[in-house]
């Protein structure tokens, strides 16, 4: 999620002789509740006099920096949105197929590292109630050509606005092979240093979580 990749691409982009700045975020809808600043990080790169917000945590997001200016764009067909909200605030709009709304954030102050985002991180990362704890394994891979691949559990989907509905169901993983193979395929992870325990550990949630969810639709759809 955004603590661990943002703060990661910002220390390699330092590394490469890039100016960065770490700024508080929060996702959601604007105006941004008071309770959810913080739940994000954003990224800007600096150009001398020009910013570009190059944001690695989002998920299904933009694949590629967009610059810190009030304008609308289109990539690889999804619409998205930045303008400025206040003196120092800004909102960023996501397409309607994206998996979140959008994201405000603030650039009257800088963090001097992720680790002033320890609350939420700590949440995140550890706390049984966290979005990463309770939805099993979540692989997301944002392609020019393809639109947003998501293997959630063990279902393989492909998100992108000139599919007739918007996405389409590209497979369901039956077995650990098949949710291995799919996660070779399609996300470039081989995990080749994941013990075949951890390997199992991984299918084993993803195969809990997904029977989970179909017993919840079943249950739905009963008269």
């Amino acid at each position: 999620y955004c603590f661990v990749l943002v703060d990661a691409f910002a220390a390699l982009l330092t590394s490469l002789g890039f100016v960065v700045s770490l700024h508080t975020a929060g996702v959601g809808e604007s105006p941004l509740a008071a309770e959810k600043w913080g739940n994000h990080i954003v990224l800007l790169v600096h150009f001398g006099e020009r910013r570009f917000v190059s944001d690695v945590g989002l998920g299904d997001g933009p694949l590629r920096p967009f610059e810190l200016r009030e304008h609308a764009w289109e990539e690889d067909g999804y619409a998205f949105r930045l303008e400025a909200t206040g003196a120092s605030t800004w909102h960023f709009t996501h397409h309607p197929l994206g998996s979140f709304r959008g994201f405000d954030f603030c650039l009257s102050s800088s963090a001097a590292s992720v680790r002033e985002f320890g609350e939420y991180h700590a949440f995140y990362w550890s706390h049984p109630d966290s979005p990463y704890r309770v939805s099993g394994p979540v692989l997301q891979r944002v392609t020019p050509e393809r639109g947003v691949l998501t293997l959630r559990c063990c279902t393989l989907r492909r998100v992108h606005p000139g599919l007739p509905a918007g996405s389409t169901t590209i497979a369901v993983a039956a077995s650990a092979d098949e949710w291995l193979a799919l996660v070779r395929e399609h996300f470039c992870m081989p995990l080749i240093d994941s013990p075949p325990e951890q390997q199992t550990s991984l299918w084993l949630s993803a195969k809990t979580k997904h029977d989970a969810w179909l017993a919840q639709e079943r249950g739905r759809e009963a008269p």
